[in-house]
């Protein structure tokens, strides 16, 4: 691809975003979706960065004011990259690199709960945000966030463990990218969220009678591990066992290895 090209794309999706008006919402909107398009996971990244960087969070979340605009559309952006297999690699980028006119987004105890009443996130975005953000290559955000979810994470998962699953009268809206996030973390993480055992294995239940036969592949090793081959523990054990390992080399990369 022709660096001047995406350089000029990225220009341009910087003036789109930064003078956004009701009057020319619609159109800039369809014009920077075009560029993305075109240009791919560097415009899409740096798209949600300037829309970070132009909503003020430090408000009351009622959003009337010069930011009206970018928040909208960010409202909407967020819906869309939580079903982005890019989406915790995005997310980082946009809140550890924002541009130099944002100030709003340090680490600190609120900046969640602050996102979360700007952009009016529902729980299932909450939680998807917040183990993103575990991921961030800012230590502080790490830490703060793993309160975050600690209060936020038994809740969630009680009620989904709640919800009617089996008979499915109450639509699972979780996004398999957020789900399979979610288990890693419940499984391989290091932090400690605040989830127990026993709440550990009911979320497990719910989700095995929810999908019945239809689990992801990828889902299988949290869900499924009964029916995985068992020849794949010697594998999984040698590579573990490798000084080298490239699981090892991304795991402490985190998501600046996708950068």
């Amino acid at each position: 691809m022709n660096l001047d090209s995406l350089s000029f794309a990225l220009s341009n999706i910087s003036y789109f975003v930064a003078n956004l008006t009701k009057k020319n919402f619609k159109s800039s909107v369809q014009e920077i979706s075009k560029l993305v398009a075109h240009h791919g996971l560097e415009a899409e990244r740096h798209l949600l960065r300037c829309l970070f960087s132009h909503v003020d969070f430090s408000g009351d979340g009622k959003s009337s004011g010069k930011d009206f605009h970018q928040t909208q559309f960010l409202i909407q952006e967020c819906a869309y990259i939580l079903n982005k297999p890019n989406f915790v690699s995005t997310f980082c980028y946009a809140l550890d690199c924002p541009l130099q006119q944002q100030k709003s987004l340090r680490p600190s105890a609120n900046l969640l709960p602050q996102l979360s009443r700007v952009l009016k996130l529902s729980s299932v975005q909450e939680v998807a945000f917040g183990l993103a953000l575990l991921n961030s290559s800012i230590p502080d955000h790490t830490n703060y966030t793993v309160g975050f979810l600690k209060q936020k994470l038994p809740d969630f998962i009680k009620h989904i463990c709640e919800l009617d699953i089996e008979n499915q009268e109450e639509p699972l809206d979780l996004p398999p990218v957020i789900l399979h996030l979610l288990l890693n973390h419940l499984f391989c993480g290091t932090k400690d969220l605040g989830i127990s055992s026993d709440l550990k294995e009911s979320f497990v239940k719910s989700l095995n009678q929810y999908l019945g036969d239809n689990i992801p592949l990828f889902l299988r090793p949290f869900l499924r591990s009964s029916d995985l081959d068992p020849a794949m523990d010697s594998v999984g054990n040698s590579a573990k066992s490798s000084e080298d390992s490239i699981v090892d080399v991304i795991q402490e990369m985190g998501y600046n290895f996708t950068s």
